[in-house]
């Protein structure tokens, strides 16, 4: 017999980009979503993406996304994420991410 788990959201690291993402969460547990800046590095020198531009082009983002993003001033969003999987294949996810299931939103906390 299986304990029913509830669903495990991703908790974005800012607040401007959680409150364009803003869900009611009830109490559920939440997934931290980071970039392994270190990972994303060896993809790119094996994939000769050199700028950040190029890599803004070749996953489908406005280069000024990826400086937010890799200068840590932004978490990255649906868009960023599917685009690097698409690019670099969806095998690669815990090369360029970390995930940790350690975050419980109690309701009326703010999230």
């Amino acid at each position: 017999m299986s304990i029913a788990r509830p669903p495990v959201h991703v908790y974005l690291s800012s607040r401007a980009c959680n409150e364009r993402d803003t869900i009611d969460h009830r109490g559920e547990s939440m997934a931290n979503l980071e970039l392994d800046r270190d990972g994303l590095e060896r993809l790119r020198r094996f994939a000769h993406i050199t700028t950040d531009g190029q890599l803004a082009e070749r996953i489908g983002v406005d280069p000024a996304t990826v400086s937010r993003i890799l200068s840590g001033k932004c978490a990255p969003g649906t868009k960023f994420i599917a685009g690097l999987l698409s690019e670099f294949g969806t095998d690669r996810f815990d090369d360029v991410f970390v995930v940790t299931d350690d975050r419980v939103i109690v309701p009326g906390n703010g999230g």
